[in-house]
């Protein structure tokens, strides 16, 4: 919880207790330190954000941020495993996930997009207290299925504040937006398909 430092980053890359510098984890030589996983807002909700007033936005930002504590929840407690024994061949469930989560709010090209990256280290307490490396292929497979949880979640949540949502499959939208409005601030969009 809190503020994430570059020194505690680090050390948190590196499989060491960034409080005591102590390994938390054996670190081999094809360590992976962890993986970013990225929940983005449909482009609606965050064209939305943009216009909206400032206690508007801070609705908007807390249904995201709880859509995301949803979503990575969901990894926690049915995708992330550790590894323990002989080429860590024994599979542990997670006491929790190590993660920093950074909060942004446009794209590279400037546009509204409500994101977070959540960064998930390759160390994981198990529920006995000791730590270990995670099983990757699992989270992996899991994204398409935490996104849906985020979104889900998030769509929920804008309901709640009195948005008008539209779901399709496990996408949603606000219907507030037109699609030519999404389009002109999805500049990223526009140049993938024109390459």
């Amino acid at each position: 919880e809190g503020p994430v430092s570059k020194r505690d980053f680090e050390a948190a890359l590196n499989g060491l207790d960034p409080k005591t510098g102590e390994p938390l984890v054996q670190i081999g030589k094809s360590h992976a330190p962890g993986w970013d996983m990225t929940f983005s807002a449909p482009k609606s909700v965050s064209v939305i954000w943009a216009l909206s007033s400032k206690l508007e936005r801070a609705q908007i930002e807390a249904a995201h941020k709880s859509a995301v504590r949803a979503a990575t929840t969901f990894l926690e407690d049915h995708h992330a495993f550790t590894r323990r024994g002989k080429a860590g061949a024994t599979r542990e469930p997670v006491a929790g996930l190590t993660m920093a989560k950074f909060h942004h709010h446009t794209s590279r090209d400037l546009d509204p997009q409500l994101h977070t990256h959540a960064f998930i280290f390759n160390t994981a307490p198990r529920r006995d207290g000791s730590w270990g490396t995670l099983v990757s292929r699992d989270l992996y497979k899991a994204q398409k299925e935490a996104g849906a949880v985020y979104r889900q979640h998030l769509g929920n949540a804008l309901e709640r504040e009195g948005y008008s949502i539209e779901r399709k499959g496990t996408g949603i939208r606000l219907k507030a937006i037109p699609y030519e409005v999404e389009r002109a601030f999805s500049k990223r969009r526009q140049a993938i398909e024109q390459a």
